[in-house]
């Protein structure tokens, strides 16, 4: 995240957002930790 930083304004806030939804879209999918799926799905929802 911190590439971003030399970018700022709403595309910069708009891609981390991005990043942040594909993280939690790939921790809900691949994580082993039942914890840590679930608050991924939480979070998606």
């Amino acid at each position: 995240m911190t590439a971003l930083a030399h970018r700022p304004g709403r595309r910069a806030g708009r891609r981390a957002a991005l990043y942040w939804r594909i993280h939690l879209l790939a921790d809900a999918a691949l994580a082993t930790d039942p914890a840590v799926r679930t608050f991924a799905l939480a979070r998606l929802a």
